[in-house]
């Protein structure tokens, strides 16, 4: 993830900003951020259904709130 991060995105993982990723069935989200001492890793896999996902290119950044990210994070999801 931190050549995505850097590589393809060109962003700096050290910044302290969140990076959510989504697998190409929108059915696991990975995030990765740098605390200042190391980094934090998540894993949510949906158990069904989808989790609602731009449709845009593969490896696109975009930018979403806090709040957006903890809907997310809780699991919601988009039944099949």
């Amino acid at each position: 993830m931190l050549s995505v991060i850097e590589h393809e995105l060109g962003a700096d993982p050290f910044s302290g900003d969140l990076y959510v990723f989504c697998d190409e069935r929108h059915s696991s989200l990975r995030y990765l951020e740098w605390d200042g001492s190391g980094f934090c890793l998540g894993y949510r896999k949906a158990q069904a259904g989808t989790y609602p996902w731009p449709s845009e290119e593969w490896c696109a950044m975009m930018e979403i709130t806090e709040k957006e990210f903890l809907f997310l994070r809780s699991g919601s999801i988009i039944t099949p």
